[in-house]
Parts: C-alpha cells; sequence; structure tokens
C-alpha cells in the first residue's frame, strides 16, 4: 500500500504489525472513563471479559502465531493462555468464569476447543467439523455456545444431550455476530440481507420470526 508522486514524496500505509491499539472502558454515552492494559502493537483482537469484570481474555499475534492471551486488569499483569503452533482465537468466557472456549486451526480448519480459565489443565475438543467457524456467545444458562459457519449462518451448539449443533439462521445473507440476550431467550445479530449490514432479533430457540431494530446501518451488536 504505497505510492510515489512524480514529484518524489511517497505515500504509504503503515501495516497492522506496526499499530498501537488500546482497550478502553467507556460509558453508555461514549466517553472515555479509563484505559485497560496498556498499548499494544500484538494485533489485540475480539476480546472477551470475565463474567465477574477482572481479567480480560484475547487474541495477540506474536511472532507470526496468534495465541489467546489474558489480562488481569487490576494489576495489568499480561499471560499468555494457549500454546499451540497453529492459530488459536475469538475467546469466549463460559457464563460461571471457569472455562473458555476458543478457535483453532491445528487441523487444518478452525474448531472448538475448551479450556479451564485457571490456565490449568489440558485442552479439549469440543466441536470438530470440516467447516471454519467463529465462537461467538454462550448462553446465560450455559447450556448452548452460539458460533457462525463461514457463509453458513449462525448456529447453536448444545452442551448436553445427542450435541447435534441447531441452525438458527441459514440464509443466502451474511449473518454474523450473534449475541444471546441476557435472560437467553432473544438472538441478536448482524445481516446484509437488506443490501448493508444492519441488525436483527428473533426468538431463541424459537420459534418465530426475525425483527430488524437498526434503522440506518449496525454491526457488532
Amino acid at each position: 500500500a504505497l505510492a510515489a508522486s512524480m514529484a518524489g514524496p511517497v505515500a504509504y500505509r503503515a501495516g497492522l504489525g506496526t499499530a498501537q491499539r488500546q482497550f478502553e472502558w467507556l460509558d453508555r454515552s461514549g466517553r472515555k472513563l479509563g484505559e485497560v492494559g496498556s498499548k499494544d502493537s500484538a494485533i489485540p483482537l475480539n476480546p472477551s471479559l470475565s463474567p465477574d469484570g477482572r481479567r480480560l481474555a484475547y487474541q495477540r499475534t506474536v511472532d507470526g502465531n496468534r495465541d489467546v492471551w489474558m489480562l488481569e486488569i487490576a494489576r495489568g499483569i499480561l499471560s499468555r493462555f494457549t500454546f499451540d503452533a497453529a492459530n488459536d482465537g475469538f475467546p469466549i468466557w463460559s457464563p460461571d468464569g471457569r472455562r473458555i472456549v476458543f478457535q483453532s486451526g491445528r487441523k487444518g480448519h478452525f474448531d472448538f476447543y475448551q479450556k479451564p480459565a485457571s490456565g490449568d489443565g489440558a485442552e479439549e475438543p469440543l466441536l470438530e467439523t470440516n467447516q471454519s467457524k467463529n465462537p461467538q456467545d454462550w448462553s446465560p444458562d450455559g447450556r448452548f455456545l452460539l458460533y457462525q459457519i463461514s457463509n453458513n449462518g449462525i448456529w447453536a451448539l448444545p452442551f448436553d444431550g445427542d450435541r447435534k449443533p441447531i441452525p438458527l439462521t441459514r440464509t443466502a445473507f451474511r449473518d454474523t455476530k450473534g449475541q444471546f440476550s441476557p435472560d437467553g431467550k432473544w438472538l441478536a445479530y448482524e445481516s446484509d440481507q437488506s443490501g448493508r449490514s444492519e441488525i436483527y432479533i428473533q426468538p431463541f430457540p424459537g420459534p418465530g420470526g426475525k425483527t430488524q431494530i437498526s434503522t440506518n446501518g449496525g454491526a457488532q451488536v
């Protein structure tokens, strides 16, 4: 991403690896309340706050390898949480704060694994298929993991019973960024079915149709 003019000056765009990013607390009006951790050039993304608000799990890319890291907010202590040579990311906390689900490409496509939030104990496979997918939310009652399959909508994975994935939004559009309501009875998500990204809600697990709630574009509900 660069261009040189005939007069000599060169214009260029800095790469993501050199950018300094900073997590911040904001109130509901958008006013900055404070900072979380230090500025970070390791492309910190997809933060997930623990239920007690004391720790932040997110992904960082160090020496070309993406892993999940854990920040102890009060003391500002940052530690690595996953150690596989493959790319790991998209951490999601369980409602009781005891486990973390994350995405990993260690088998050639992105599957789900879970690990105790303490960092002790083995990483256990949770969902392995030949489709790449992103975890997005955990239901408040702990019974379902919400996730997106690339180009195939939003799904829910039960933690009990036959654990057969449940399709929730299988459309021809890009449905993504799913989130449960605090009572677990609704699903909110982003879709481009109108020609641009808007926010929709629908009952979970159903029945019932979807309702558009944003009016002039919306993303990352």
